[in-house]
């Protein structure tokens, strides 16, 4: 008799299957209490499973006696109950010694076998301090999962790294998450931007230069390059580099040795290379624009970093990390879903670093009030228009002018002036005057109670 037949399945229980994962993980059930946690969420409380088990989650991270939401945040639980999906959001927890620190939140709704929410798994991503988020990327669709797979495989070692994508792709964290998570964190990250390098001055602030080496030259300087001994050196937009700067960077690559301006030794240097770029670098090469050798050297292991349309589920939870992230705005509403349908409609030509730009001016558009559509509403007026007309300047002009003059009050005087300019119409007035029509009607109603309107 096969005794294996014979003897038990021993399947592995929920706190062992929880423990596999690597960030703070709780299980919670709909009436907010804990259900269950992984040894890593008791580890980031420095609690005991029976005093985190049965309590409720925002007496735990929260710290309060009701749930988040009556405190201005948007509430993840009655999120994944009221529509059986995933969501993330930025919330503020306490640590163990009760410390405000931001985290994210990657919230999933539990099924039972009729595709009833039962329970909402909750996993938690730290985001307290400046060096613990470059050791992060924030996001959870597929292709950024798998992009942090990628990472983390090529992070320990010494390899070459060539990152590609087009701009506001984040290139430049990518560069600073794969340093954090080698072994040469503990050194220096420099970052050399190839397109502000001085024409006349870049070798010099690339290689450094010995004392008389040229006119103003009066005492020996470190170049970035060896600023970086001992850590990485990231280069961005590398295909910017002149023909001669590129066979000294392909000289360093092959034997990293530099040899100073004005000095006649090379000297050893240890860095790791990470280089950037949006151009296409193998049609450079086709045109004699680049170098096929130091191409081949660079493109050890490329990396294709993914526009922000091609992972729409993040957009939603990085918004909510650049809201978080202005002065000033901790506690305003979450966003609602009419706000999340302007953004997800959006196709960001300018990638993350859009984002962040357009969350920030629609805070500033709102002038301390809660976010609505409104003050999205700029999203519309980015299509094409024809070249050379008056109006195509005008949105972006009125929206500058609104950043300018942020948290400054707006007076009588140039309310009724704009008013008067669009004959009365309130919509157009708002518009102009960077505020929802409502905000207008209440000025207007302050101002009408002090003296007559004209």
């Amino acid at each position: 008799m096969d005794q294996r037949r014979d003897s038990p399945t021993l399947l592995p229980s929920c706190k062992q299957l929880i423990d596999v994962f690597p960030e703070p993980f709780v299980i919670i059930g709909r009436d907010y209490r804990i259900q269950a946690a992984n040894r890593h969420y008791l580890d980031q409380y420095r609690a005991s499973e029976d005093q985190v088990v049965g309590s409720f989650c925002y007496k735990v991270s929260h710290h309060s006696d009701t749930p988040c939401r009556n405190h201005g945040e948007h509430c993840p639980l009655d999120e994944v109950f009221r529509t059986r999906r995933a969501t993330h959001v930025i919330h503020v927890h306490y640590d163990s010694e009760g410390n405000e620190e931001n985290v994210q939140l990657q919230a999933t709704p539990i099924l039972d076998n009729e595709g009833n929410v039962v329970a909402m798994s909750e996993a938690i991503n730290r985001l307290g301090s400046p060096d613990e988020a470059k050791r992060k990327l924030l996001g959870h669709s597929p292709v950024m999962v798998r992009l942090t797979e990628i990472l983390q495989r090529v992070a320990p070692t010494q390899t070459t790294v060539l990152l590609q994508g087009e701009s506001g792709a984040g290139k430049e964290c990518v560069a600073e998450y794969i340093h954090h998570n080698s072994n040469r964190a503990d050194g220096p990250i420099v970052i050399v931007d190839s397109t502000t390098l001085g024409e006349h001055l870049v070798e010099s602030e690339l290689f450094g230069h010995e004392r008389g080496a040229f006119t103003s030259a009066n005492k020996r300087k470190l170049g970035l390059i060896e600023s970086a001994h001992g850590g990485t050196l990231f280069i961005d937009e590398i295909g910017e580099l002149s023909p001669a700067l590129q066979t000294k960077l392909l000289r360093l690559l092959e034997t990293s040795q530099i040899r100073r301006v004005g000095a006649t030794e090379f000297i050893d240097v240890d860095i790791r290379i990470i280089a950037a770029t949006h151009r296409d670098l193998r049609e450079m090469v086709q045109q004699k624009q680049f170098r096929e050798d130091l191409y081949f050297r660079l493109t050890a292991f490329p990396i294709h970093i993914p526009p922000l349309r091609e992972r729409k589920e993040d957009i939603i939870g990085l918004a909510e990390y650049f809201l978080a992230k202005i002065p000033d705005t901790r506690h305003k509403p979450p966003l609602s879903p009419q706000i999340q349908s302007h953004l997800l409609n959006y196709d960001y030509p300018g990638n993350v670093r859009e984002l962040r730009n357009i969350i920030e001016r629609a805070t500033i558009l709102a002038r301390n009030e809660p976010l609505s559509p409104e003050h999205f509403s700029f999203l519309n007026e980015t299509a094409p228009q024809q070249q050379g007309s008056a109006e195509s300047d005008e949105p972006m002009a009125r929206h500058n002018n609104v950043l300018q003059r942020h948290r400054s009050d707006i007076d009588k005087e140039e309310i009724l002036a704009v008013l008067q300019k669009h004959a009365g119409h309130r919509v157009s007035a708002a518009r102009e005057l960077g505020m929802s029509e409502r905000t207008l009607y209440r000025h207007l109603q302050k101002i009408k109670s002090n003296s007559a309107i004209p």
